[in-house]
């Protein structure tokens, strides 16, 4: 009988074990997408908070321990978020890092998840350490209780945060190096090169050997990491490399920019086997200013390259669509780089591998299509045939564009007017007055170019000669004097060619003045035509003339400005009986 009851009291246990499984299984099931739902807007919330601007987000890549998210704004992508997950004190945390386009850290970092002790590591969410990441970029050191300040009995979730970090940037300057993804050993050509990228304590130097589509070897031949923190990177990660046969390996824990200024070195070595070599001798190019052009990261760079006496003695980037701020080093950087060296194939850029290439490919290609890119001779134009009137040219000086207005009168050239350049001043300001001065007295465009600023006084010739040559091909003098006083009150619409296409212009005269000139259709690039609109048209406003100073850097946008009020104005006069 007691044997009996015991049975019957396990049988009950065992129903009742059984019902409660059950249940709970069905709460979670019920519950589960509740659950997924929450995550889902903490983490969009998160997404929000770490990049300020970006209002949607893309999942764009995604590893073991951490995924990387594009933000959009209005105007496009604003940047990145990268979450990432390092392992703390009492569990793992989860850190979203948002990064602009510049390569800083764009706000204060947000914990997303953690299991830290209260009071202690919990204090990773205070708002104090949160904010010190912030403006934080691939360049800068982040040591906890060095470059960073720590938290007290918790360096542990202290030291996980900050790596974290150190990772997110390393993984978007990879990405933005344009390599990670884009690049199979298997298909690179057998060859030793070297590549360089950015540690924790400065540049990492590597030298890397590719035999029958393999990776055999990656040596690092300069460093300054530390030793104790360092020195395990730098000896575990180049082995595993050659084992995985890829450069995307795990971060050594307590070295995690180590490791991606390694990784970065490699790659950047290994991306230079995608240029191909030019065949030419720099002695044999004759002496001249070229141009070239190559695809970007974010499109076509055009470089200028002057070669005299066969060396390199100017190289400039004239015109291009990689308009965020950390490509200004590179523009500058590289090209000096090239000069001090007098040779094209440098190390590329830490975190603008795919910048540095592109702008050495464009030199290359100018410089392998010389005899066909050689800057136009001047030719002279006969005066007698201009008609009467103010005209305007431009051409392509040493530091950008130049434009001149000329006025003509009984065949004869009688003003010379340089309206904008970006020549260096204390060289091409005496080439101006010296050349413009020269053209009027011999009444002839070819004169002899002022030593020291040949580019820029051949510029200024054939600026005249275009003006000349839209003359005589009957385009209508510009900008003449206008009374603005005898206007009808009302809106008026013009139109003129910018700089990638129609500038369309309204503007509004009451009482005798111009009270607004509103741009209502342009394909100008916002962030280059952005302020010169806005300056032009105020200043247009300001004065109460047309013809105002173009603005620097956009030269072409600011003359259709003021090309397309002229024309709104001339059909604003033809009302006037």
């Amino acid at each position: 009988m007691q044997k009996l009851e015991v049975v019957r009291m396990g049988l009950f246990l065992m129903i009742v074990c059984a019902v409660a499984a059950l249940a709970l299984a069905f709460t979670a099931t019920a519950t589960q997408p509740i659950i997924d739902e929450n995550r889902e807007r903490e983490l969009q919330e998160g997404l929000a908070e770490a990049l300020p601007g970006a209002s949607d987000f893309e999942l764009v890549e995604e590893w073991d321990g951490g995924s990387m998210y594009e933000g959009y704004g209005d105007d496009g992508t604003v940047g990145y978020v990268v979450s990432i997950e390092r392992s703390g004190y009492a569990g793992p945390i989860t850190v979203l890092v948002g990064i602009d386009m510049s390569g800083a850290v764009a706000a204060p970092i947000k914990i997303l998840e953690h299991t830290e002790t209260p009071g202690l590591g919990s204090n990773i969410e205070l708002d104090w350490f949160r904010e010190q990441f912030e403006d934080k970029t691939r360049e800068d050191a982040l040591a906890v209780n060095d470059d960073l300040d720590g938290l007290a009995g918790a360096t542990v979730s202290a030291q996980a945060v900050a790596g974290a970090v150190a990772d997110a940037l390393g993984r978007w300057s990879t990405m933005m190096a344009g390599v990670a993804t884009g690049q199979e050993i298997a298909d690179m050509d057998d060859g030793v090169y070297r590549g360089s990228g950015r540690g924790y304590g400065g540049n990492i130097v590597v030298e890397v050997e590719i035999v029958d589509g393999r990776l055999v070897r990656v040596d690092v031949l300069e460093h300054a990491e530390t030793p104790s923190i360092g020195g395990p990177a730098i000896e575990r990660v180049p082995p595993e490399m050659v084992e995985e046969q890829a450069t995307e390996v795990e971060a050594v824990a307590g070295a995690t920019a180590t490791t991606w200024g390694v990784i970065e070195a490699v790659e950047n070595a290994l991306f230079a086997l995608g240029v191909e070599d030019a065949d030419f001798d720099l002695s044999e190019i004759p002496d001249g200013t070229y141009e070239g052009e190559a695809m970007g990261y974010a499109g076509a760079i055009r470089v200028k390259v002057e070669v005299e006496d066969g060396e390199l003695v100017g190289i400039r980037i004239v015109d291009s669509y990689e308009v965020h701020e950390y490509i200004a080093d590179v523009y500058r950087l590289i090209p000096r780089k090239m000069l001090e060296e007098q040779r094209i194939d440098v190390d590329a850029y830490s975190g603008a591998t795919e910048t540095t290439m592109a702008i050495i490919e464009a030199v290359k290609l100018s410089l392998l299509q010389s005899d066909e890119m050689a800057e136009a001779p001047v030719n002279d134009v006969d005066f007698s045939s201009v008609p009467d009137g103010v005209y305007r040219g431009r051409s392509e000086g040493y530091g950008g564009e130049i434009t001149v207005e000329v006025e003509f009168a009984g065949g004869e050239l009688e003003s010379i007017r340089v309206l904008d350049h970006k020549e260096t001043p204390d060289l091409a300001d005496p080439a101006i007055s010296a050349v413009t001065e020269d053209i009027l007295e011999r009444q002839s465009i070819v004169v002899d170019a002022q030593s020291g600023a040949t580019e820029t006084s051949e510029a200024i010739m054939r600026a005249i000669e275009d003006a000349a040559r839209r003359a005589i091909a009957g385009e209508e003098p510009g900008f003449e004097e206008v009374d603005l006083s005898v206007i009808p009150d009302g809106s008026y619409r013009g139109s003129a060619e910018g700089y990638r296409g129609e500038v369309v212009v309204e503007v509004e005269f009451s009482g005798g003045r111009l009270i607004r000139v509103e741009i209502v259709e342009h394909e100008e690039t916002p962030e280059i035509a952005g302020p010169a609109i806005d300056a032009v048209t105020d200043q247009i406003v300001e004065d109460q003339e047309i013809e105002v100073d173009a603005y620097s850097g956009a030269t072409a946008t600011s003359v259709a400005i003021m090309e397309a009020v002229m024309e709104a104005v001339r059909a604003a006069l033809d009302e006037v009986p």
